[in-house]
């Protein structure tokens, strides 16, 4: 049943048909295809102004028929509507000889509903139109669109209508659209449009009547009025309404292990206008510690929820979050800047944890890879986990439960408007509170996390959010002037110094909260900054500000990234600002053979950094179900390339949740994963080899008295797999759902070795395509040389070779 929302009195259609009600819910994202990687909205050009001509696209209704589709929302189908009639008239028609009369009474109920049902394909389509003539009796009109298997309703802010004749126009790439996955917040992008089930028209009655609509359409710009957007003003330096008198700390729990996170409410009689704002109520938490250790961390406002209802569960307060280092008694005292006050100082303890590897840094004995802070290696092998869907805690706890249980230990999530982004148009600048429901799901999200041994890259900006043409939500940014905001143009957000103090006080909220999360690896300013309109020097500036912000508010000193799109060296990755740099490709070239050349160009200009492989894909279009490479070869081929050729982790796939899941493709990690165990990569690097078959792929990673082998057939490739699927079905046999691609066998193969020191070897080999240990043979080296004899194999064949 849908929940009526207050600011617009607007309701949510009931499911209509027992199929669709049994259909099970879907956990699909937004797919559509963006101009390098995928984003939740389409990459478009801005709507035109309604004085410009629309590029009028397929007609979906010209109402010149004898009888319509249409039918107006009545019970039982349809309930909370006034909807009476559907008829077409010869009255006020735009074109043609008839309209479609939409009656509707005026009563208790907040609108009428008139539904057209029918399949339909809105995918490519920038705005839907239609005319309409109001006599009077209307004062505003929305737009619902209903998509997907389980008729997912979506629902567009009002357009106020005039009396008289008028355009509406809506359009359908904004991410203002309400749903039950935002909660009913005007954040969501439409999704599923190439499966749209029904269009609905949403009258809101003033009086008892009609209004009439003609010529439904699809338009590549926006001809009429749009729906209003909402006006969120920067939020003022408050005043403090109730000057606090006291402060108390009370620990969660009051012992812990070491490492491990400690949560503390912070009781007071304060009561603040804007909690979020540190000029009005400046609350930190000195932790004493054994040694003389300290660590000064800000409070953050936090409201709890129900787990299974997702309901506010008691009232919002101070929270303050903490990861003791050392074992041994701790203190924790609040702090108030202003007026001045210091609670009692609270005692709890913390236990030795032997298991314990400390946070994620530069590898201290080879800078190109991580390590925590006992000095082992991390090595990342993960995927992209973005957002979810309608309830991303189920959705996290299925991908997380799926790369974890096959060794997976790295996921990069998204902080955007649609997701766990705690900033937007609902809620204005500077004031979280509308969005403390998402700050909690991403508290779970952490929490999944951290009870797999995952860890985390926290996106802080997505490039959309300040472009206005790259996957575009500048029109809806809190930011931009239109909407309250202090930015004529995107490029002003790094600038502005308004704008500039409001992230900054975003990055203390965000720091608060977060940076004691012993799941966290690293933050990320921007996904894929060079999409904006934002040039590399004005970057470089902004992040040589926020930087020491964002570590004084972050006393763990987390590594700090940033990434760009298509493969460019982005500048101000070179920053000393910058820790690591990432890597982002979509491509359908074979990894084993393109991924060298590009971490060359890479490693030459980032000296001594990590590179991180952070984004990768088969294409930037989407991969789901319907592909022909069910196998996975682009996902494998990726997760054995990128380590071979020098980056710091594996090559990061992103249609995490269309494609990898539903297809379980997980066991692909578990196999890389089987292969390593035991080994650290900071300790090898590639080496060269020759072969007996010119230029075949084999890459080795090496050190004097070890070395591991993959070798790869140019055949077993996504590309290569595709081909022969063509060829079966020109020749008439179209391959099943469990067909298996595999190229003919590789015989009388030989690799020459030059990295190994003298003596006798052990070879073991490995099948990177079942996991499986196969024969060991032996190797001997001398004079620097030694030469393998590879067995005969299909697709690929991997070895490690030590001394016994």
């Amino acid at each position: 049943m849908r929940r009526i929302l207050p600011a617009l009195t607007l309701v949510l259609l009931l499911v209509q048909t027992a199929c669709a009600a049994a259909t099970p819910a879907s956990t699909a994202t937004p797919q559509q295809p963006p101009a390098v990687s995928p984003r939740p909205t389409a990459t478009l050009a801005p709507a035109e102004t309604p004085t410009q001509p629309a590029a009028i696209l397929p007609m979906l209704d010209d109402f010149e028929i004898s009888s319509t589709s249409w039918i107006p929302g009545l019970p039982p189908g349809f309930n909370e509507s006034s909807a009476l009639s559907v008829t077409l008239s010869d009255q006020h028609p735009t074109s043609g000889a008839q309209s479609l009369e939409l009656a509707f009474d005026k009563n208790d109920q907040p609108q009428a509903v008139f539904a057209y049902e029918r399949p339909l394909d809105l995918s490519a389509s920038r705005f839907l139109e239609f005319d309409l003539f109001n006599p009077g009796a209307a004062s505003a009109v929305a737009l619902s669109i209903s998509t997907g298997e389980t008729w997912e309703w979506f629902e567009s802010a009002v357009i106020p209508l005039e009396t008289g004749a008028q355009t509406l126009s809506f359009d359908l790439t904004t991410p203002n659209y309400q749903s039950a996955a935002s909660n009913w917040a005007p954040t969501t992008p439409l999704r599923n449009l190439d499966h749209t089930q029904r269009i609905a028209v949403l009258v809101i009655p003033l009086e008892s009547g009609s209004v009439f609509i003609d010529t439904l359409r699809l338009s590549e710009s926006a001809s009429g009025t749009l729906p209003s957007a909402a006006q969120p003003q920067p939020t003022p330096t408050p005043i403090v309404a109730v000057p606090p008198t006291f402060l108390e700390v009370k620990p969660l729990q009051f012992m812990a292990p070491a490492h491990a996170s400690i949560e503390f409410e912070i009781a007071t009689d304060g009561v603040f206008a804007n909690p979020f704002d540190p000029a009005e109520v400046d609350l930190k938490v000195r932790f004493s510690g054994p040694g003389g250790s300290e660590i000064l961390a800000p409070a953050f406002w936090y409201q709890d929820y129900d787990p299974l209802t997702f309901q506010p569960r008691g009232e919002p307060g101070w929270r303050a979050r903490l990861i003791p280092t050392a074992a041994g008694n701790w203190t924790a005292s609040a702090e108030l800047a202003s007026p001045a006050l210091q609670s009692p100082a609270v005692a709890f303890t913390v236990q030795e944890n032997p298991g314990a590897r400390g946070f994620i840094r530069i590898h201290p004995e080879n800078p190109r890879y991580f390590a925590f802070e006992d000095g082992s290696t991390y090595f990342p092998v993960g995927i992209n986990m973005g957002w979810g869907a309608e309830n991303p805690i189920a959705d996290f706890t299925q991908w997380l439960d799926g790369l974890s249980a096959n060794g997976g230990n790295w996921i990069r999530v998204w902080m955007a408007s649609w997701s766990f982004g705690i900033e937007w148009t609902d809620t204005g600048l500077g004031d979280y509170s509308k969005r403390l429901f998402q700050a909690w799901q991403l508290d779970q999200i952490m929490r999944l996390a951290e009870e797999r041994g995952v860890y985390v890259e926290l996106v802080l900006i997505n490039h959309g959010a300040f472009s206005a043409t790259t996957n575009p939500e500048w029109p809806s940014n809190p930011y931009n002037g239109i909407n309250g905001g202090p930015c004529q143009n995107p490029e002003d957000f790094v600038t502005d110094p308004l704008a500039r103090d409001y992230f900054k006080r975003r990055l203390r909220y965000i720091a608060a909260r977060w940076s004691a999360s012993p799941s966290l690896m690293n933050w990320e300013w921007w996904n894929e900054a060079n999409l904006t309109p934002i040039q590399n020097p004005e970057m470089s500036t902004w992040v040589q500000e926020m930087t020491p912000v964002l570590r004084e508010h972050d006393p763990y000193n987390h590594l700090i990234s940033t990434s760009s799109a298509a493969g460019a060296v982005y500048a101000v990755s070179q920053l000393p600002e910058i820790d690591f740099a990432q890597f982002h490709l979509y491509s359908p070239n074979d990894p084993a053979t393109s991924f060298k050349d590009y971490f060359n160009d890479w490693s030459l200009r980032l000296k001594d950094k990590p590179i991180l492989f952070a984004e990768f894909g088969f294409g930037a279009g989407g991969e789901d179900v319907k592909t022909g490479n069910r196998q996975g070869l682009h996902l494998h081929s990726a997760l054995w390339t990128a380590p071979f050729v020098g980056y710091a982790s594996t090559a990061m796939y992103w249609w995490w949740d269309s494609y990898v899941h539903p297809l379980n493709l997980w066991p692909e990690f578990a196999i890389f994963n089987r292969f390593l165990e035991g080994e650290d990569l900071a300790a090898l690097a590639p080496v060269k080899v020759s072969t007996s078959v010119r230029n075949f792929p084999v890459h080795v990673l090496g050190a004097p008295e070890r070395a591991l082998v993959w070798i790869h057939d140019r055949q077993y490739s996504a590309n290569a797999m595709q081909s022969a699927y063509d060829k079966l079905v020109r020749e008439g046999t179209t391959p099943q759902s469990d067909w298996v691609y595999m190229p003919d066998p590789i015989t009388d193969l030989t690799v020459t070795l030059e990295s190994l020191q003298d003596g006798q070897y052990t070879v073991k080999w490995y099948s990177p395509i079942s996991g499986e240990w196969l024969e060991e043979t032996t190797l001997a080296v001398s004079g620097g040389t030694g030469t393998l004899a590879v067995p005969e194999f299909q697709g690929e064949l991997a070895a490690k070779i030590e001394q016994p």
